[in-house]
């Protein structure tokens, strides 16, 4: 229990009345009945009543232009939260609880004070640990799982900070089943705990085991039928198992519990989608933002379904008004919006943000082969699409089809290229010649019978240089070009029309490239 201060005490009854006028969402109101207190806990509650009296008003302001700026006003309330806390902080260090440092560490990262915000929020979490909102806004302030993996050994030993753990490196897309170690270790506290669970969720989502994830669902539902909470993400995945009857219960079981949630307009826009109803499904999605224009999952979606109807800037819209950057799917329907508009810089750019984010999706590896096979960078996008099938547990065909067509591709570009080269070669020698013959005869009759052996070298130059490039075309077509002829017609001997022939032949591209690595074909 946090020890109440004697300031605390006395200022019961003030503190009681503001407390119920704050939850009946009367936060200007609570602020101003605390006007006068000192203690910690009043200036907390009258602080945070007033910081979310400003959100309230900034969330009607976004809803109203669509500016997500902060709003002068708003900005102006939180300098002046950020001063009176970093006073108290100065002059009444003891007052300083867990939750101020909380309030002080959210204050800080709004007016995107990212450093301070993190140290702050580091001391409450360490003086008290319970604040799960604390963890919460420490969370959002990581960027990788090296970054998680760094802090926690900062953190307390204790239950709290391994709920941290997992709930961040979910976030992060973090696929290690170390995560599972840990839900495992801390389920046998809580077995039941829905937390837990639904972590246990985010964590077969992360790694696309969408079977594991519906199982896990129905066991929650079954513990808590008016769930509401993460049923948006259940939505998506009965949506990508193509549930249809189950994705039409489950929307209807939420319009009538809570009409009007987020969450249900989600999972309403999700079974438009799958009837190929496009039009109420963006219906559902704006929806769900009117609600809450923070729903990052709503904008997500609006996003794809403005991608399905090759609507570009819509869709480029709709994934820059995603709030949460570590969410890939925003970075990777940016990159396939903009190829759309065929901006091709943009769209490299923003799939390799997405590809920092889950290194080992083979989807992403794929359209990014695709990219710079548009930009003419093959031997890039040989790179890429190995990549891609070392990511696939069980390549399609088309995966190592491509990949020998690339190669065949290189090939020709790189025989061109020598030939090229042994062309302007030649060209360069003939000029020469033609050159030195020229000046041997004028230099003769106007009496400069020795320009030609000054300058006669230029022919022998040439010559050599159309030797040395039918030496290095010669050399290549022996040793590299060789290599690569049986590189592609290795791939589409052995691989490619055994798995394209319907056979139940299990390979991995791994086994695939380290054969023809033994086999001298690959560094």
């Amino acid at each position: 229990p946090v020890a109440q201060a004697q300031d605390d005490v006395d200022e019961e009854d003030p503190y009681l009345l503001a407390k119920a006028c704050f939850d009946s969402r009367e936060f200007h109101r609570a602020a101003h009945i605390l006007g006068p207190c000192v203690g910690p806990r009043s200036v907390f509650l009258r602080l945070y009543a007033t910081l979310l009296a400003g959100e309230q008003n900034h969330s009607m302001h976004l809803n109203q232009t669509g500016n997500q700026a902060i709003d002068p006003t708003v900005k102006k309330m939180l300098l002046a939260i950020e001063s009176e806390l970093a006073d108290l902080a100065k002059k009444r260090p003891q007052a300083m609880d867990g939750f101020l440092f909380y309030l002080y560490g959210i204050v800080c990262k709004k007016l995107e004070k990212t450093i301070q915000s993190f140290e702050l929020l580091l001391k409450s979490v360490r003086i008290y640990p319970y604040n799960w909102s604390a963890w919460l806004e420490l969370a959002s302030c990581l960027q990788t799982t090296e970054e998680a993996d760094a802090l926690f050994p900062k953190l307390p030993k204790d239950f709290m900070a391994n709920c941290f753990y997992v709930y961040a490196n979910n976030e992060l897309g973090n696929e290690s089943t170390v995560l599972l170690t840990t839900i495992d270790d801390l389920s046998r506290s809580c077995p039941n705990s829905p937390f837990l669970i639904f972590q246990r969720i985010a964590h077969y989502s992360n790694r696309r085991f969408s079977q594991n994830c519906e199982e896990l669902f129905d066991k929650l539902i079954a513990q808590d039928p008016s769930m509401i909470e993460g049923m948006d993400m259940y939505s998506n995945i009965l949506y990508l198992q193509g549930k249809t009857t189950k994705l039409m219960d489950l929307a209807h079981r939420l319009t009538l519990m809570h009409k009007y949630r987020p969450e249900t307009c989600v999972a309403l826009g999700n079974y438009y989608v799958m009837k190929q109803d496009s039009a109420n499904a963006i219906k559902q999605f704006m929806r769900a933002i009117r609600l809450n224009p923070l729903c990052s999952a709503a904008w997500v979606l609006l996003g794809h379904e403005y991608l399905e109807k090759t609507d570009g800037q819509s869709a480029i819209f709709a994934y820059r008004r995603t709030i949460n950057p570590r969410d890939y799917r925003a970075w990777f329907g940016l990159a396939q919006a903009y190829d759309l508009l065929n901006l091709q810089h943009f769209s490299l750019m923003y799939s390799q943000r997405a590809l920092s984010l889950r290194p080992y999706d083979g989807r992403i590896w794929q359209y990014i082969s695709f990219s710079f096979e548009k930009f003419g960078s093959t031997l890039e996008a040989i790179h890429a699409i190995k990549r891609a099938l070392l990511c696939q547990e069980a390549p399609v065909p088309d995966g190592f089809a491509r990949l020998a067509r690339l190669y065949e591709k290189f090939l020709d570009e790189k025989q061109m290229a020598l030939e090229r080269q042994r062309e302007d070669a030649v060209a360069e020698a003939d000029a020469d010649g033609d050159h030195d013959d020229m000046r041997d005869e004028f230099g003769s009759i106007g009496g400069f019978g020795n320009a030609g052996g000054r300058h006669g070298s230029h022919g022998q130059l040439g010559r050599d240089r159309r030797e040395e490039a039918e030496a290095a075309a010669a050399k290549f077509q022996e040793t590299e070009g060789a290599k690569l002829v049986d590189l592609i017609a290795y791939f589409h001997e052995k691989y490619i029309e055994k798995l394209g022939d319907g056979q139940e032949v299990r390979i991995t591209a791994g086994a695939v490239f380290r054969t023809a690595r033994n086999d001298g074909l690959t560094d």
